[in-house]
């Protein structure tokens, strides 16, 4: 087991809960066992990309909100908000000295 299994198990058991799904219901729609649900939510089986994909449209989970809710941290996020933010100020500004 490893940390980022468990952050992503814990982050698609509480998507699944929130799509109002049991384990076995989501386990069908998988084509899975509901006990192969429950090692992916408690982070004790590796996803394949492809899976995770399928499990993600499943739970109609977009790539963007998984990775930036498992894989980026908090630093990362404000990074990024600061980033866009200034990138747009600059596109704003040249798209006005543009139009001049």
């Amino acid at each position: 087991m490893n940390d980022i299994n468990e952050k992503l198990g814990l982050f698609l058991r509480n998507e699944r809960i929130l799509n109002s799904l049991s384990g076995a219901e989501l386990a069908e729609i998988l084509n899975i066992s509901q006990q192969q649900v429950s090692r992916y939510e408690r982070g004790q089986h590796n996803f394949t990309v492809k899976f995770l994909i399928f499990y993600c449209k499943a739970l109609h989970i977009s790539l963007d909100k998984l990775i930036t809710h498992v894989f980026l941290s908090e630093s990362d996020i404000e990074f990024n908000a600061i980033y866009t933010t200034k990138f747009r100020a600059v596109e704003l500004e040249n798209s006005i000295n543009n139009n001049k």
